[in-house]
């Protein structure tokens, strides 16, 4: 049996022993789960709005009061511009005094109309004087029903003298300034609701099978990052275009926040329905020079896969590309985890 007796020997004996004895890394290692997962369709889109409304002046006059500038939000029924009404108020004023004027007379005839018809039936005047006033009962109603028409008239007059928003919604734009004199077609304002909007897409034709009523539409915008935006396929052209062969389809998207505009583009992930894919925990995926890779345990070594990725379902995302079935994926790979390296 040796002996060693010189201790630096011994030291640089062992030091060659650990060196040649290779580095084993101790792992956390999850089999890769084939299972169902959504079948998605990537698209582009463009927000459109559902109600955007143009509003008429639908009267005519000088304006003397405006009300909102653009980006404003409204209410129904509030006031968007004033006009001068004082000459319609006038004439309001005309119409109404007309009016009474001719009811007060049809009544009076109604009366004389009454004894009219009590004589004739006695037999005490002709029954051609009782023609004579059921006639004229009836160009008394006649004339009072003109006379209400032309005051209700002369009052909507007044009332259009104010320009009201049609319903709830944000101010586009406003194109009519105090003085400027107005008539029933001049544009006062265009307002825009953002409670619900309408996502536009182009889905290819060879994807028309897939495409359902009701589907999920998911999509991101520029604007805002990382945040998933949610909708439902509502509505899919039943022609395809043969310039681009594909279809046109649209989404209803809840906008209750009114942080989405129109005009907005979107990347669009439209729900198909299901197919079988790899799925591992969304922790095993590390994004390193701009790549989505995984880490699998081969042969007691690690090797570093770059993959392609599917939709991510909870915790866990699918890999489409780079991953086998039930092959180990390190859980949790940290900076120590390279490739090549021994695992235990």
């Amino acid at each position: 049996m040796a002996v060693c007796l010189a201790t630096s020997g011994c030291q640089r004996k062992e030091h060659e022993a650990q060196a040649s004895t290779p580095r084993r890394l101790k792992l956390d290692t999850v089999g890769a789960v084939t299972r169902p997962i959504p079948d998605t369709l990537l698209v582009t889109g463009t927000l459109e709005a559902t109600t955007v409304n143009d509003i008429a002046a639908n009267a005519t006059g000088r304006v003397v009061a405006i009300h909102g500038e653009r980006g404003d939000q409204v209410k129904k029924h509030a006031a968007l511009a004033k006009l001068d009404v004082r000459l319609a108020a006038l004439q309001a004023a005309a119409a109404n005094a007309q009016a009474k004027v001719a009811s007060d007379q049809a009544e009076l005839q109604a009366q004389e109309c009454a004894r009219t018809e009590k004589l004739a039936a006695s037999g005490a005047v002709p029954m051609a004087e009782w023609e004579r006033q059921s006639w004229q009962c009836k160009i008394a109603k006649s004339t009072m029903a003109a006379s209400q028409v032309q005051a209700t008239m002369a009052a909507q007059y007044v009332s259009d003298g104010t320009i009201r928003a049609p319903m709830d919604g944000h101010l586009v734009e406003r194109f009519v300034e105090v003085g400027q004199f107005v008539t029933p077609t001049t544009k006062v304002a265009t307002l825009v609701s953002l409670d619900e909007l309408r996502l536009r897409i182009s889905v290819p034709e060879i994807q028309l099978g897939g495409l359902k009523k009701d589907a999920a539409v998911t999509f991101r915008v520029a604007a805002y990052g990382a945040r998933i935006f949610s909708g439902t396929l509502a509505r899919v052209s039943p022609v395809v275009r043969p310039e681009t062969r594909d279809v046109l389809a649209e989404a209803t998207v809840p906008n209750g926040d009114h942080a989405l505009r129109p005009g907005m583009f979107a990347t669009v992930e439209l729900q198909l329905g299901t197919k079988l894919a790899s799925v591992v925990p969304s922790s095993a995926v590390v994004v390193r020079e701009g790549t989505s890779r995984v880490f699998v345990v081969r042969d007691g070594r690690i090797e570093e896969r770059a993959v392609q990725l599917g939709p991510r379902v909870g915790n866990e995302v699918a890999v489409l590309k780079g991953v086998a079935r039930d092959e180990p994926i390190v859980r949790e790979p940290g900076e120590e985890v390279k490739n090549g390296l021994f695992a235990e």
